[in-house]
C-alpha cells in the first residue's frame, strides 16, 4: 500500500503523554471547578442558601472570583492539550504560584516540620513544574521577524 508523503517542512505533531495526563487532569478540575462553583452561585442567588456570616454580596463576589479562575483552569487545560506556549506559561504561573501558597501557609501555621500530605503535595508541584520546564520545547516557539 502506497502512503502519501508528508512534505518536508510539515514536522510530525507529538504531544509527550506527561503533557496529555497533566492536559486532562487540568480539564476535569476546571470543569469539576466550573459546575460546582456555578451551582454554589445558583443556590446563593437563586435559592438563598447563605452563611450566617458572611453577607450574600460578599458570598457571590467571592464565588464569582472563584468561578472566573475556574474558567481559567479549563481554559489552560484545553491549551495545554492543544500544545499552546500561552497555556505552558499559565501552567508554570499555576505550578509556581501553587506552591509559594503552600510554602507560606506552612509558614504561616508555625510548625517546624510538614505534614505527610504537605510533603507529597509540595513534592508533586515541584516534580510538575520541573517536568514543565524539561518539556517547554514542545510548546510553540515565537518565530524571529523575517
Amino acid at each position: 500500500m502506497h502512503r502519501p508523503m508528508a512534505s518536508p517542512s510539515a514536522a510530525p505533531f507529538h504531544r509527550p503523554l506527561g503533557v496529555a495526563i497533566l492536559a486532562i487532569l487540568v480539564i476535569l478540575a476546571g470543569l469539576a471547578s466550573v459546575i460546582l462553583i456555578g451551582l454554589a452561585i445558583f443556590g446563593v442567588a437563586f435559592l438563598d442558601l447563605v452563611i450566617p456570616q458572611a453577607p450574600t454580596g460578599l458570598l457571590l463576589g467571592i464565588l464569582g472570583v472563584a468561578f472566573v479562575l475556574a474558567l481559567i483552569l479549563l481554559t489552560s487545560g484545553i491549551g495545554l492539550w492543544r500544545m499552546r506556549r500561552w497555556a505552558w506559561f499559565l501552567a508554570i504561573l499555576a505550578t509556581l504560584g501553587g506552591l509559594g501558597f503552600q510554602l507560606y501557609g506552612w509558614y504561616i501555621a508555625g510548625r517546624p516540620s510538614l505534614t505527610t500530605g504537605e510533603m507529597i503535595s509540595i513534592g508533586l508541584s515541584a516534580l510538575i513544574f520541573i517536568y514543565l520546564l524539561a518539556v517547554s520545547k514542545y510548546f510553540g516557539r515565537r518565530r524571529a521577524p523575517a
